[in-house]
């Protein structure tokens, strides 16, 4: 038996998976989670866990590029509450109303094992039509520069908005 045939093989590349729009969508939901289990973790150790994020700044003098690595700090998606532990799922800055909208947990050790669950559910796709409903919602149409809500109607003009107006006839 050689040593390739030992080696289970998939279809999947990496250049496939990053060009799927609902896959790179799953991919940073689950990093967030990621995150949100790192942040718990280090409360647990009472220690202080920030994300870290590339910038690029331009320099006023030179008008020079440079690339810096900054620190963020996590937005917990959990809080402790009267009834339990509660995870309210957040993506592209929206709440995912899973279920009744928030996840209750009964123990703050049962906190990691729910977040490993969650991204269990993303990974096989459970939460895709949640998330592109949220995306789909961020859209914004522009009109004259201003960025204006998709789904708001366009406002008709009035009789006062129109009476007393000057007319331009020169510039016909």
């Amino acid at each position: 038996m050689s040593i390739l045939e030992t080696l289970v093989f998939s279809e999947t590349s990496k250049k496939a998976e990053k060009s799927t729009p609902h896959l790179m969508l799953r991919q940073k939901l689950i990093a967030a989670i990621d995150d949100q289990i790192n942040c718990f973790n280090a409360e647990q150790n009472n220690q202080h866990f920030s994300r870290q994020v590339q910038k690029t700044v331009k320099n006023a003098e030179t008008g020079e590029k440079s690339r810096h690595t900054i620190e963020r700090p996590i937005r917990k998606m959990w809080w402790k509450s009267s009834g339990g532990i509660l995870i309210e799922l957040r993506f592209a800055n929206k709440v995912l109303k899973v279920g009744k909208g928030s996840i209750v947990v009964s123990e703050l050790s049962d906190l990691v094992p729910t977040f490993q669950k969650i991204q269990q559910a993303i990974r096989n796709g459970e939460l895709d039509e949640l998330m592109q409903k949220t995306l789909e919602g961020r859209k914004r149409a522009k009109k004259d520069g201003k960025p204006v809500a998709a789904n708001s109607p366009k406002p008709e003009p009035t009789v006062a908005a129109t009476v007393g107006k000057p007319v331009n006839r020169a510039a016909k």
